[in-house]
């Protein structure tokens, strides 16, 4: 079952580089819809602090007949029922696969400490990646947590409620939106957060910082209004009608639906120009609202780079060096062999692969908005977001967008920039003066 993927930012020659992609397809199939039924996911946790475990018990609806299948992973189940029936828990298997005839139910226990994505501790907890029994494809979850008294969480939601008893106090997250295994969902509790609220066109801002940084919080919170007044031009209305900046205990920034995790080190930038979290915001479209597919190819990290890195810097005289900056990141990245099609890139694993999904990727999206014209590429960008919302999309779907705004055919386009490796080679065979 597919990992949980994030969006996670990093430096390299002095550009913000996020992850994505996968293979381009032959074919331009459609987006990949969920289904108008899903099944509904009804998780709530609990935790052992001291010893950095999850206990969980879910239980799983689902429309008669649904093939619902359950990634265990590393997890202990500790009991399993479907339909009132015991089910062997299958230790030896990473899935479990059951063809729904009534409600599932399950509890089970994650031995998780400190992990490279995940955090137990008495710093807080940190959850991204194998902290659930997932499940396949599309579903709807509904998350909450019982955590000791003082702790604030956040996960993905459009309204997270909160209610205290005998010295616990539980949350409850409203994430009406389809969740797909390729991501999954994400949580992040701590007895340190210090919160801070505000609104802008009937969205909820909040802040969640540690004390150190707490007073950081309204040039965040303004730097939100700002982003989103921008991005909502671009994009159309936000997805969502929460976002967040939470401070996190690891280094890096990384995007989730809702909320911004942000690093320490860029927390503390006095310049928040140069800190991802623009970036990160427009990922709440290109790449949230809008997933990519990462089996046919990964659009959104050369377009969240144009718009969120790129755009920035369009005043006159300088929209020119970033992109002289861009290709010198793409020629001084890659050596020799190690070049491959921009639709086959996965995830960062290196400077070679980065230099192509980031740099490569935002320098085609450049031309191909010199191309169509602003008019043009920026109404084919809100269709694409406002056809494909909500599904997994691939370069086909997003080239599909393109075509029907500018009625143009771009499939030579996109066969020469995405399905094949390389740049053209320029060579001066003749020279002339003119007085």
């Amino acid at each position: 079952m597919a990992k949980l993927r994030k969006f996670r930012s990093v430096f390299l020659s002095g550009f913000a580089l996020i992850l994505g992609a996968q293979l381009l397809a032959e074919t331009a199939d459609a987006a990949i819809r969920p289904p108008q039924r899903l099944p509904e996911y009804r998780l709530h946790v609990s935790f052992d602090i001291p010893h950095g475990k999850i206990l969980g018990r879910a239980t799983i609806l689902a429309p008669r007949g649904t093939k619902l299948t359950l990634d265990r992973s590393e997890f202990k189940i500790r009991s399993l029922t479907h339909n009132g029936k015991e089910v062997a828990s299958r230790q030896s298997g990473e899935e479990i696969v059951l063809q729904a005839e009534g409600p599932v139910h399950l509890t089970y226990e994650a031995d998780l400490k400190t992990t490279e994505d995940n955090i137990i501790d008495d710093r807080g907890i940190l959850l991204q990646d194998n902290w659930y029994p997932s499940l396949a494809g599309f579903y709807h979850i509904r998350l909450s947590a019982t955590l000791p008294k003082g702790y604030v969480a956040v996960s993905e939601a459009d309204r997270i409620t909160q209610t205290e008893k005998d010295g616990s106090v539980e949350f409850a997250f409203d994430f009406p939106h389809p969740v797909h295994d390729q991501r999954g969902i994400s949580f992040v509790a701590s007895r340190r957060f210090e919160i801070s609220r505000d609104s802008y066109n009937h969205i909820e801002l909040c802040t969640y910082l540690f004390p150190e940084e707490a007073h950081l919080t309204p040039r965040y919170l303004e730097r939100l209004k700002l982003a989103l007044k921008r991005y909502e031009g671009l994009f159309g209305p936000y997805p969502f009608r929460r976002l967040a900046i939470v401070g996190r205990l690891l280094p890096e920034t990384e995007a989730a639906p809702t909320f911004v995790l942000m690093g320490q080190e860029e927390l503390q930038l006095p310049d928040l120009g140069e800190t991802n979290l623009d970036h990160e915001i427009a990922h709440q479209w290109l790449g949230l609202a809008v997933s990519p597919d990462y089996d046919r190819g990964n659009w959104c990290e050369g377009l969240t780079l144009h718009f969120a890195d790129h755009s920035l810097t369009e005043a006159p005289g300088e929209d020119w060096q970033y992109r002289r900056g861009v290709l010198a990141c793409f020629q001084n990245n890659l050596r020799p062999g190690q070049e491959f099609p921009l639709g086959r890139f996965t995830e960062r694993v290196g400077r070679s692969s980065s230099a192509i999904g980031y740099c490569k990727g935002a320098m085609v999206v450049h031309m191909l908005r010199e191309r169509l014209g602003d008019q043009v590429f920026l109404a084919a960008i809100k269709d694409f977001v406002k056809t494909n919302s909500f599904t997994i999309a691939s370069w086909d779907d997003l080239r599909n967008s393109f075509e029907r705004i500018a009625h143009q055919d771009l499939s030579r386009f996109f066969q020469q920039w995405v399905d094949h490796a390389g740049q053209p080679e320029l060579k001066v065979t003749e020279i002339s003066q003119e007085k």
